[in-house]
């Protein structure tokens, strides 16, 4: 089995938290190297995992490192750069999402990775919970029946203080994208990869808190980014769909929560850590209409380790489908791969559209009817 060489670009809180833990739990892989915009983080996180070398920017680490893979973590309108850098090179790319920060990055970085024959894969984070993966198992089983609802919720209340500074690049929809594009491309990538496509939307996004500190900086900037967004959709199947995206919704540890109504059962998951532990699934069937509580089969959760949290335990389950992707040279369409983040950013584009012009907005004016 050739050893496979990693290098990081970004090393923010979620390199520490998530994908370094997971890399290194793998067999025949390599971090070989990280770079930032600060050079003294990359090195704190260097250190605390044994990896040899920093580099100051993308280019030196490309060019020295020998790498196969590039692992982009960069802030959420920073992928495109980077993506594009090591497609040129022939590099298999794990990038966390949104995508693109707008929908022509995402297509160009669906079809440049496409066309360069790359494994391309997102960090669609809760596609690896193993309650979700049964809860989509039972649904494409019809043991919903005809499903007629999706309630989805991405809430907590990490920046309800209105006194909780954000960076720079945070304030300005010109560099980042609010709960919407944060949020919500998680759960509209598992609405869709669950229910299948969606039809129609129509969004309202909404800033509450209108100014907050800049952070390491004696200032203050208005916020031009949404803290709250909420959306109906319609699937292509006729499914009714009702979600929240929300970093201001207090009583919610960050998670998310997908609630399915069919004609036969409902099923409820949350996933959060929480005292109840960061994964609940409960069903509803018509002999016992009141939600009560289902066991995930165990077979779901190999590999899982039942002493560690949810993002070391979904996050390793992603890196190494990932990996195994990378070995077999798997670039087909739909493994939570770039035409899996393209198919979000679509309906992120359509949910903005929505906004701007307050009214339904179907799926194929952003261009998404075709097929690749």
């Amino acid at each position: 089995m050739k050893n496979l060489r990693v290098g990081l670009i970004g090393a923010g809180n979620w390199a520490g938290a998530a994908h370094l833990p997971a890399f290194a739990g793998q067999q025949a892989v390599r971090v070989v190297g990280i770079t930032d915009l600060d050079p003294s983080r990359a090195a704190a996180l260097a250190q605390d995992f044994g990896i040899d070398q920093t580099y100051p920017d993308l280019e030196s680490m490309l060019d020295q490192a020998g790498l196969d893979i590039l692992d982009i973590i960069t802030s959420r309108g920073m992928h495109f750069e980077p993506a594009m850098v090591a497609i040129g090179r022939g590099l298999d790319i794990l990038c966390e999402k949104p995508l693109g920060h707008n929908l022509p990055e995402a297509r160009t970085l669906y079809q440049s990775a496409r066309d360069a024959g790359i494994v391309a894969h997102m960090g669609f984070t809760f596609r690896y919970s193993p309650a979700v993966r049964y809860l989509r198992d039972l649904i494409l089983d019809g043991f919903v029946g005809e499903v007629y609802h999706l309630q989805g919720f991405e809430q907590n209340a990490l920046l309800v203080d209105p006194e909780i500074p954000l960076p720079r690049i945070g304030f300005s929809r010109e560099t980042d994208s609010g709960a919407l594009h944060g949020y919500g491309s998680h759960l509209l990538d598992l609405a869709r990869w669950i229910l299948g496509e969606f039809e129609q939307v129509i969004g309202d996004m909404a800033t509450y808190i209108h100014e907050r500190p800049v952070l390491g900086e004696d200032l203050r900037l208005k916020v031009e980014v949404d803290d709250s967004t909420t959306v109906l959709g319609r699937f292509e199947s006729g499914a009714q769909a009702l979600m929240q995206f929300s970093k201001i919704a207090m009583g919610h540890p960050p998670g998310v929560e997908m609630r399915i109504y069919g004609s036969k059962a409902a099923l409820w998951v949350r996933l959060e850590d929480s005292p109840r532990g960061y994964e609940n699934l409960w069903v509803a069937t018509l002999d016992d209409r009141n939600f009560r509580p289902l066991a995930v089969p165990p077979e779901y959760s190999a590999g899982h380790d039942p002493d560690a949290g949810s993002t070391k335990n979904y996050y390793t389950a992603l890196v190494r489908h990932f990996l195994q992707r990378v070995r077999d040279r798997d670039t087909a369409p739909g493994a939570s791969d770039f035409s899996d983040g393209l198919r979000a950013q679509e309906v992120l584009e359509a949910i903005e559209m929505s906004h701007t012009d307050r009214r339904w907005v179907k799926l194929q004016e952003v261009g998404a009817r075709h097929r690749w």
